[in-house]
């Protein structure tokens, strides 16, 4: 008896994720509110293959006069978990740091975890986006994190301190801070420093090169 061997079904299409070219954030909504109309707004994060800003814009902070954020997209597969019909389908998550004032975007990374809820990201994509858009920030002093809960008056005197160590020009709007944090407390939190910008854990993380980062 002949066997005859099955052919994997190929996917829909190429995903914009793996095309990777550049997007407007303008762009990216037109191509969202395009989807959803013709697919009947059903799972458009899993099925629609399209990049899209962190889901709660929690990664969307403006650095030092440039429009950043963090966007991501899920590469899921249309043909279901019955792998005894095998398809050619890309699988995983991916993500990238993107500047739509110079259309900069870091590389892709690839099969990493994004919390769309807390807004958790790779650390080092925060970085390659300080690299892009606020060069010199690695040799900022580390200093004293302030807690959340803290008096507006603390609030204050830690703010006087940050503008007594740093120099002039990254105190703008949306430079960032260094913060002596360690895991588990370590993400970049967008917002946080006292220019609006991120505070960066001086912490150690893969793929960092030389210093304490």
């Amino acid at each position: 008896m002949t066997r005859t061997i099955p052919q994997p079904r190929r996917g829909l299409s190429v995903p914009a994720a793996l095309r990777n070219g550049f997007q407007t954030r303008e762009e990216m909504a037109e191509a969202k509110q395009a989807w959803l109309r013709d697919n009947a707004r059903f799972n458009f994060v899993a099925r629609s293959h399209l990049w899209e800003i962190n889901g709660f814009e929690t990664l969307a902070v403006p650095v030092m006069g440039h429009d950043t954020a963090i966007v991501e997209v899920r590469i899921d597969c249309p043909h279901g978990p019955d792998q005894s019909d095998p398809c050619s389908c890309v699988r995983g998550d991916m993500t990238k740091a993107v500047c739509f004032t110079c259309t900069w975007q870091s590389p892709v990374r690839g099969e990493v975890w994004v919390d769309r809820m807390w807004g958790l990201t790779p650390l080092n994509l925060v970085h390659l986006l300080h690299d892009h858009a606020a060069p010199g920030w690695r040799e900022l002093p580390i200093i004293t994190p302030v807690r959340g809960d803290a008096s507006p008056e603390v609030q204050r005197r830690w703010t006087e301190e940050v503008a007594d160590l740093y120099p002039a020009e990254f105190q703008r709007t949306g430079a960032p801070v260094i913060t002596d944090r360690r895991p588990p407390v370590n993400r970049s939190v967008p917002g946080r420093s006292p220019w609006g910008g991120y505070d960066i854990a001086a912490t150690p993380t893969v793929g960092w090169s030389g210093g304490l980062f």
